[in-house]
């Protein structure tokens, strides 16, 4: 084996490299779209008195979405917390669902 055929092994192992890279930055990109839209949707359908993620519009509830599913256990404990109590919440929360927001990364 020369160094003309090593060289042009690295090349194409390199360009195979550089479209799996394109691949997972496009999927990741449409993911993180798609998750910040249903997120902007949530925030403009969640008001005081929505209490249960059943309370919210069947278009929002009915789909398996990461902020519905990040959201629907805080719902019936955030009733007349303080704003400690509720940060608390919110973490925990966030701490357990870690795990479904880094999956496929």
């Amino acid at each position: 084996m020369n160094a003309n055929d090593l060289h042009d092994i690295i090349f194409y192992v390199m360009y195979a490299s550089l479209v799996a890279a394109l691949i997972i930055i496009i999927e990741r990109g449409l993911f993180f779209a798609y998750t910040r839209r249903q997120t902007m949707r949530l925030l403009r359908a969640l008001t005081a008195d929505i209490r249960h993620i059943h309370d919210l519009p069947a278009e929002l509830s009915q789909r398996n979405s990461l902020p519905a599913t990040m959201i629907a256990p805080l719902l019936p404990q955030a009733v007349d917390r303080d704003r400690d109590e509720l940060n608390d919440l919110i973490d925990t929360q966030y701490l357990q669902s870690k795990p479904y927001m880094t999956r496929g990364l």
